[in-house]
């Protein structure tokens, strides 16, 4: 199935090979539109290019992801957006749900949008209201505003219209996305409603956990099927001249100019410090360097020694920047012909590789670090690019803590 939507799918296939001049292509193509997308949900210039310079880091990281097969590039560019900003509206607090905002009014040519099969069976005021919900994230609460019910009433409604929007078609134009035989189960109106953006919080963790779990095949079916059904409306984002974001994003994701290559860590002297003083100042040394502080992020750390023994190392993670430095803090370079590797050492005694230390420090993207799991350092040969298993025994651990 080829691109329907402009250059995106080929671009993002491009990046999945770590092709640095398709990420560029990429984001001199959408970034307007993405960008717009975040601005309609958060309402907040800042906010938004926050959620954009996020974005783009993860685009980066899970370009492989995306299937030409079961959807079109700029709609999946779209929903990795959505997802983001929606998630920034939740943790930011209930939003004053009277009613009176865009939401309510929505746009001036929505005559002219395309909506999903179904929703014309649907009274206009709550179709309306339905759609507005997916462009701009509503909760429940702004969805009862907008189409004048009471709260307790939104969920049948959405379900009745999920439902009535099954009903009809059958994704004619994504022959690979297969609709499962329980399309209107409990779970497929939950996945419907996680598409649309409704769900608080706490509900849209677990349906993101849910979608992640390799073993959960069939949630992840619904999701697909819900995103296909509703891209329609996708059309009705306006894209938005951003600022040049560009810069930042290729930093944060390959590094800063070699004149400025060394980390903050580094240069603030982190190097005079071990233990507990080492992760504090990896911290805030991290804040600075990746994040805005409209949004205070969200950060792991970990200290890795042993009783009596001079060699340290500090690292330091962000979920949301995905960003992983480690600096040695003390002890000497490893001895000719072999490096310090970094290792995440999970719970179930599973040992995954995640960067050799050449030299005193060394930066790099990580997806996922669980929460109390350890580091662990080993020397390995240099020679052969990063060891899958280790070679020798851990010279150092430490515990990851949230900070």
């Amino acid at each position: 199935m080829t691109d329907q939507t402009g250059p995106s799918a080929g671009l993002l296939l491009k990046i999945a090979q770590q092709d640095r001049e398709a990420f560029r292509g990429l984001y001199r193509t959408v970034s307007a539109k993405l960008y717009g997308v975040a601005l309609r949900i958060l309402g907040s210039k800042a906010e938004a290019e926050l959620t954009v310079q996020d974005l783009f880091t993860r685009i980066w990281l899970h370009a492989g992801r995306f299937n030409p097969e079961r959807e079109r590039g700029l709609d999946f560019l779209i929903c990795m957006t959505r997802d983001s900003a929606i998630d920034r509206r939740r943790a930011r607090g209930p939003v004053p749900a009277d009613g009176s905002g865009a939401e309510a009014a929505f746009m001036a040519h929505e005559s002219d949008l395309r909506h999903p099969e179904g929703l014309s069976r649907v009274e206009p005021r709550c179709a309306q209201a339905i759609t507005a919900a997916y462009l701009g994230g509503l909760s429940h609460a702004e969805i009862a505003a907008a189409c004048g019910k009471p709260e307790d009433e939104v969920r049948p409604l959405l379900h009745d219209t999920f439902r009535q929007i099954a009903s009809v078609g059958d994704l004619k134009d994504l022959p690979r996305v297969v609709v499962p035989s329980d399309d209107c189960s409990e779970d497929g109106l939950l996945a419907a409603e996680f598409v649309l953006g409704s769900l608080n919080l706490e509900e849209r963790r677990m349906a993101q956990r849910r979608q992640a779990n390799l073993a959960d095949t069939a949630f992840a079916t619904h999701v697909t099927v819900w995103r296909a059904r509703l891209a329609p409306l996708n059309a009705a984002y306006a894209a938005v001249s951003a600022p040049d974001l560009l810069t930042l994003i290729e930093a944060r994701i390959f590094g800063t100019p070699v004149a400025v290559q060394q980390t903050n860590l580094k240069r603030m002297g982190v190097a005079m410090f071990g233990g507990v003083a080492a992760i504090a100042v990896v911290a805030a040394l991290t804040a600075v360097a990746v994040r805005d502080t409209t949004a205070p992020p969200e950060l792991y750390a970990a200290t890795l020694e042993t009783h009596g023994d001079p060699l340290i190392f500090a690292a330091a993670w962000d979920p949301g920047s995905r960003k992983f430095e480690v600096l040695r803090t003390g002890g000497t370079a490893p001895v000719p012909g072999k490096d310090y590797q970094i290792w995440l050492l999970r719970a179930d005694g599973a040992v995954q590789p995640l960067m050799m230390l050449k030299g005193e420090e060394a930066v790099t993207l990580i997806s996922d670090i669980p929460r109390d799991a350890k580091l662990g350092v080993t020397l390995e040969p240099n020679g052969g690019g990063m060891a899958m298993k280790p070679s020798g025994p851990m010279l150092l651990t430490g515990k990851v803590q949230r900070l």
